[in-house]
């Protein structure tokens, strides 16, 4: 691959499983074949589609049409904060912060608020509390 400067990449440049890589994965497994070999068939390492099959319902359920949907979705931008995606994350995390608690604190302790409100991704270390109390981004 040639980059825009000048120059040779040096490593491969990943490229997303498209909807006819994942439909020969769901073959694949419907067949009864080993991950190593549908990895094999399509250029890819194992570990992409053991991640693959395993994001998206298992050797069992695995079907490329709703893989190939999650995977879109999961790729779109921009994304929603945590906090915003979830009214039970808000509550909690403008609850820490209106008592005093740093956005630090906060983010540090997830494992804590994650117990509450299920896992979350580290995103409150951007926040602040806005004058009437609720969680903004800064």
């Amino acid at each position: 691959m040639i980059l825009l400067f000048g120059g040779e990449q040096d490593h491969d440049v990943r490229e997303v499983l498209t909807l006819t890589d994942r439909e020969k994965i769901s073959r694949g497994l419907a067949a009864g074949w080993r991950l190593c070999d549908i990895a094999e068939v399509l250029g890819r390492d194992r570990s992409v589609i053991s991640r693959e099959v395993a994001r998206h319902g298992g050797r069992e359920d695995y079907r490329a049409g709703p893989a190939e949907e999650a995977a879109r979705a999961a790729r779109a931008r921009p994304k929603r904060f945590a906090v915003d995606r979830s009214p039970r994350l808000q509550a909690v995390v403008t609850g820490l912060l209106k008592i005093g608690w740093s956005p630090a604190s906060i983010a540090g302790r997830l494992d804590v608020v994650s117990e509450v409100v299920g896992p979350v991704l580290p995103v409150t270390a951007g926040l602040a509390a806005s004058a009437d109390g609720r969680a903004s981004c800064v």
